[in-house]
């Protein structure tokens, strides 16, 4: 996967164990996930911060890192933007995750719009095409995400994201790019 903003995503932290994926039936194997720990401070809420479970969908991460502090490069995809004037920027874990987050929401500062398309369709809606750097603390994550509604402008409560707004994207899967020991 390619991400323009390649560079500027770093977030400090540990890999703590790899779950490499079951075998299919025809040999091949399921995404191997990998366990994080971060930084506490970027989990606001918890008074245990949980592990991040993040996938590495293109295989980037030398299982021989575990165990290793580093820079991991994430993007966040495919969750539900908005902006959110009122959090502090950091993830939190969804209900119920006990230890490990899959799918937290991330506030955090938009740093840089990278890429913003919306556009119109022959029906009555439109669709928004989005990459965003995000800023969470220390540490900086991508966005890349969709929105289809009536109009854009009055689901986000606003015509496009500006640097320095508050967003938060909602349930993303999480992908690794890359993790640089």
């Amino acid at each position: 996967m390619r991400f323009a903003a390649h560079e500027q995503l770093a977030l400090p932290c540990c890999i703590e164990a790899a779950v490499p994926g079951r075998r299919h039936a025809d040999g091949r194997r399921y995404l191997p996930q990998l366990l994080l720990r971060t930084a506490a401070d970027l989990w606001p809420e918890a008074v245990m911060p949980p592990l991040l479970l993040v996938v590495d969908r293109h295989h980037r991460v030398d299982l021989a890192d575990v165990g290793r502090s580093g820079i991991a490069r994430l993007v966040l995809l495919l969750g539900p933007l908005a902006l959110d004037a009122a959090r502090t920027p950091g993830f939190y874990a969804e209900p119920g995750a006990a230890g490990q987050s899959a799918a937290p929401q991330a506030v955090g500062i938009v740093e840089q719009v990278v890429s913003w398309e919306c556009t119109g369709t022959p029906l009555p809606f439109e669709r928004l095409y989005a990459e965003l750097v995000l800023r969470l603390g220390a540490a900086t994550v991508g966005v890349r995400t969709t929105i289809t509604a009536d109009s854009i402008a009055d689901h986000l409560g606003s015509a496009t994201v500006l640097p320095g707004q508050l967003a938060c994207i909602r349930r993303p899967r999480i992908d690794i790019l890359e993790f640089l020991a």
